[in-house]
């Protein structure tokens, strides 16, 4: 299992590391340049000295005097275990001196092409010491008065870079022990650090824990929270909120329920208990009464039961292009008899040469005969009914002067019914849910609006509903 914790403690530390790595390279790095050009800062002064005494004397032609006075002046480089070395060779390459710390060993000719400009490298002796060097040319001048040109000599001074490399593992030993020591207080740091970091979203997760079905009123409360958590809360509170209206509609959907399937049992049970008192009063009617009451019932049922396999996904609709008009009057065949008897005016609107409309019938016919039920059962009589075909969709409109705006918003809901209808027992209230229910898994769109107490519900494709 993947924890935030755990990642954000080892990235820190991982950077953290990287850094310090990085500077202790660059400590090193600088130590060492520094050190380096110490050394080459010495061996330049040395270098004013033997220019001075590696020209000898001016009357003798014998450069090994010019070694032997370099050796008095720069006494350093007598002790047999000294740190520091030369060596002077004439211009054919033959060794004019070297110091006595050299002991058996030399250095190897630089080569007849060095100038007089000082060159400074490292180099390792035979013996494995390793000599930081500084190489020029340098002519001493002719005898006085002769005229004579001056000899030519190449001189190498060198200094042993063990102080270097001693002070160098005093740096790293240093850079590796404050590391560590680093390490150990970056870890508690960091691990202190992403603790109080992650300090918020546990609380989070503790409120969201203490949430449960009898407290959905309560709120997250925003105050103090950190900018990053803020769309967090805000969608909790979103969905909290969601929940909530979840919860109450499906409470408000139990009590109607058993509100409606209570009145018919109860009629079913109290004209079996008639029938069983005066069995010889029992007679057709009865019977007519009970099994209107059944099929009540049994419409209920089925109507539930339809609505569950479209939430559930269980239905599987067969689209097919088929003619809006022919499949409205059709449906319209069951209503129009009751439209007559409420004195209902009746306009169908239907272009010549209307668009196909894309639909499942076996799905279409249930969204239909429920709008044409609602608007027929609800609208006063003599009232006028408009259905349409409006830019491709299906159009029903009819007055509802018991509707206010702030209904449309449960207009689908199960067993919702404005209270002026509630006193009919005919209708449960869910025939818009079924609609509604129908239409989204035919991937339709049903909506409603109200403006004059005129109802109208729109039946579209779901593509025409988003792009208008």
């Amino acid at each position: 299992m993947k924890s935030i914790r755990r990642g954000l403690t080892l990235s820190l530390l991982s950077g953290l590391a990287i850094l310090w790595l990085v500077a202790g390279v660059g400590i090193y790095v600088a130590v060492h340049h520094g050190l380096i050009k110490s050394l080459d800062a010495e061996l330049a002064l040395h270098a004013r000295l033997v220019r001075f005494a590696a020209r000898g004397s001016e009357e003798s032609q014998d450069n090994r005097a010019g070694a032997r006075r370099l050796q008095d002046r720069i006494p350093e480089y007598d002790a047999e275990d000294g740190d520091a070395f030369y060596q002077i060779w004439d211009s054919k390459g033959e060794s004019q001196g070297k110091s006595i710390s050299m002991g058996k060993e030399k250095f190897p000719f630089p080569g007849e092409t060095i100038d007089s400009t000082p060159v400074f490298e490292t180099v390792i002796l035979e013996s494995g010491k390793e000599i930081r060097t500084m190489r020029f040319r340098s002519v001493t001048g002719g005898g006085k008065g002769k005229g004579r040109r001056g000899n030519s000599t190449v001189t190498l001074l060198g200094l042993d870079t063990a102080p270097v490399r001693e002070t160098l593992r005093s740096v790293l030993t240093g850079i590796a022990i404050v590391g560590v020591a680093l390490g150990v207080m970056g870890l508690f740091l960091v691990r202190f650090g992403v603790a109080i970091g992650l300090k918020p979203l546990a609380e989070l997760a503790q409120h969201t824990k203490e949430l449960d079905a009898h407290s959905l009123d309560a709120r997250l409360n925003t105050e103090n929270v950190p900018a990053e958590l803020e769309p967090v809360y805000a969608q909790l509170n979103h969905l909290i909120e969601r929940l909530e209206t979840s919860f109450d509609r499906e409470r408000r959907f139990n009590s109607d329920l058993a509100h409606e399937l209570r009145t018919p049992v109860a009629e079913l049970r109290m004209m079996n208990e008639v029938a069983l008192k005066w069995e010889d009063q029992a007679g057709e009617p009865t019977h007519r009464e009970t099994l209107a009451v059944c099929h009540q019932l049994e419409s209920t049922i089925e109507t539930l039961l339809t609505l569950t396999r479209c939430e559930s996904g269980e239905l599987k609709p067969e689209i097919q292009s088929l003619s809006l008009e022919e499949a409205a009057r059709k449906c319209w065949n069951f209503f129009h008899r009751k439209a007559e008897e409420k004195g209902l005016r009746v306009e169908f609107d239907f272009p010549e040469t209307s668009p196909r409309f894309e639909a499942d019938p076996d799905l279409l016919s249930p969204i239909l005969n429920n709008l044409f039920s609602n608007a027929v059962e609800y609208a006063p009589e003599g009232a006028l009914l408009e259905i349409a075909q409006q830019n491709g969709s299906f159009v029903i409109t009819n007055t509802a002067p018991d509707l206010e705006p702030a209904d449309l918003e449960q207009l689908f809901d199960r067993y919702w019914r404005s209270d002026a209808a509630r006193t009919d027992s005919g209708h449960v209230g869910l025939g818009l849910s079924l609609a509604q229910a129908c239409a989204k898994v035919s991937g339709l769109h049903l909506c409603a609006s109200l403006e004059k107490s005129r109802l109208t519900i729109t039946l579209a494709p779901a593509g025409a509903a988003e792009t208008d």
